[in-house]
């Protein structure tokens, strides 16, 4: 089976038997925003000093493409594992929807100091270079999240009523797929985002 049928063979699965979940991170990771573009307002401008550089990596047009490559690679890898590891425990699900949460936190913080910055320039900003990147972000981030807490609730649900977990096979493999699909996204959506993102970036600093 080849990349292409496997991931939308997996997307597919998601959006017609995962809507509630894919709802339910939709919401944590907009209370999430709401909760960035909050505190962002009402913390001193010397704590957001401190805290913009840990959290924004969208203002700053990127002086190596392929340093901003392996950064984002990393990130996000970094992210999808953490989320993966997850899917083992019994305590995963409040961790995969924390993760969920900062995510979105990032996201208003970082509109946030878009607004902040560049005031009404700021706004386009925001959708060329901030909302492509958060899409792209938010795939992998979704797939891998709603399979590992699938993975989450029949280990709770086995351990609970006592059963055998060899039944989980299939989800694992379905799990393992998913990690793969993520990897390969991973690459190609940094790809694009150290191409067409950082060039986006470029052509909104030289707007006045």
């Amino acid at each position: 089976m080849s990349i292409t049928c496997l991931f939308m063979k997996t997307l597919m699965y998601l959006i017609k038997e995962k809507k509630q979940l894919i709802q339910c991170l939709l919401i944590i990771m907009i209370f999430g925003t709401l909760t960035g573009i909050f505190c962002y307002y009402y913390q001193s401008s010397q704590s957001m000093l401190e805290y913009s550089s840990a959290f924004i990596s969208t203002l700053v047009v990127p002086n190596n493409q392929l340093e901003f490559f392996i950064g984002q690679f990393v990130t996000n890898m970094l992210l999808v594992l953490l989320i993966f590891s997850q899917g083992f425990s019994i305590i995963g699900i409040p961790i995969i929807y924390l993760c969920a949460f900062i995510k979105g936190f990032q996201i208003g913080f970082s509109a946030a100091l878009f607004i902040f910055t560049y005031q009404l320039k700021g706004i386009l900003g925001i959708i060329i270079t901030l909302i492509p990147q958060v899409i792209l972000d938010c795939i992998p981030i979704f797939i891998i999240s709603i399979i590992s807490i699938e993975l989450c609730i029949l280990i709770i649900h086995r351990v609970n009523n006592g059963n055998k977990v060899n039944k989980l096979l299939p989800i694992v493999n379905k799990k393992l797929n998913a990690l793969f699909i993520c990897i390969i996204l991973i690459l190609i959506i940094c790809l694009i985002k150290s191409v067409v993102i950082v060039k986006l970036m470029e052509i909104f600093a030289l707007i006045q």
